[in-house]
């Protein structure tokens, strides 16, 4: 005959087993005495009451090293006579290990005017204890309408909206999803999370966009070269080449007036005659800001 029991991989050291006791028919106090230990490859993996034959955890188990013990149970009394008995230990698996994603990183890249990830994103998990499908979800990362969905099943990744440079933290140009698989595992359910790097392409997507809509200045006919008339300022969205304006003078100035490239500063220009008998008091001039990206956009 054999003992047998079953033990959960995740009882800590010291959890009681059970008890095996022995009887002998001595009834002499010193004969009839009886004492426990264990024997065996392993019987270091547990511990015996010597007095009482309770059996506890002397050390941690894991299930995906060795799912069985096997042990001999002695018993002997104060005369030195013995009588084994085979125990058979049985380790439960317990959902303590979360899914295993083979990889540190994702990445892909994806332009300002498309939706497609280039290379296309499939997280996928292995795991190794519950027999339950892994399910993905985007835990951080995404913005604040969800552009990035992930399949909860396939852990394929997608956009459902193109995205801007601009919307990206910081304007630093990426995305950083922090992806969660989860075993869906009982008792406990047990999760990994891989990071996915979505690198967003600039792509001149922006006019240039004067702060004012019309400007206004004034300047005497006596002024000379170099006085400065008026500052025009526009922005552009893009990032890098792509935002960088430069002015330049299109009509209306009669070569009387010059423009700052890199400021969009209005002054009188070298030679300039501003007789207001010859020209007119007024000048209706189209300034337009170029952005340097690449077709390049202009503004006006």
């Amino acid at each position: 005959s054999f003992y047998t029991t079953s033990v959960r991989e995740n009882r800590p050291v010291g959890y009681s087993m059970g008890t095996i006791t022995a009887r002998d028919a001595d009834t002499s106090l010193n004969y009839g005495q009886i004492t426990y230990s264990l024997q065996g490859e392993n019987s270091d993996y547990f511990l015996v009451n010597p007095q009482t034959g309770e059996i506890s955890l002397a050390k941690a188990l894991d299930f995906e090293s060795q799912e069985e013990f096997g042990v001999n149970f002695i018993a002997e009394d104060g005369g030195g006579l013995s009588a084994s008995v085979p125990l058979r230990v049985s380790v439960l698996d317990y959902n303590d290990q979360g899914p295993v994603i083979p990889v540190d990183q994702y990445s892909s890249i994806v332009t300002e005017t498309s939706t497609r990830l280039d290379p296309n994103v499939t997280v996928k998990a292995i795991d190794l204890e519950s027999d339950n499908e892994v399910t993905y979800r985007i835990i951080r990362g995404n913005t604040p309408d969800a552009a990035f969905r992930i399949n909860r099943l396939s852990g394929e990744l997608s956009l459902v909206r193109t995205v801007d440079y601009e919307e990206t933290p910081d304007r630093q140009g990426y995305f950083e999803l922090i992806v969660e698989a989860s075993d869906n595992g009982e008792p406990e359910n047990q999760v990994s999370t891989v990071p996915i790097m979505v690198t967003v392409l600039d792509e001149n997507n922006h006019v240039p966009q004067f702060g004012q809509s019309i400007y206004y200045a004034r300047v005497s006919e006596i002024e000379p070269p170099g006085t400065s008339v008026v500052t025009v300022t526009a922005t552009d969205e893009d990032f890098g080449p792509n935002g960088r304006v430069s002015y330049r003078l299109h009509s209306g100035h009669r070569d009387n007036f010059r423009i700052n490239p890199d400021t969009g500063v209005i002054e009188v220009n070298t030679g300039a005659d501003l007789d207001i008998d010859r020209f007119g008091d007024r000048y209706d001039m189209n300034v337009h800001a170029v952005d340097s990206g690449s077709p390049q956009r202009t503004g006006t």
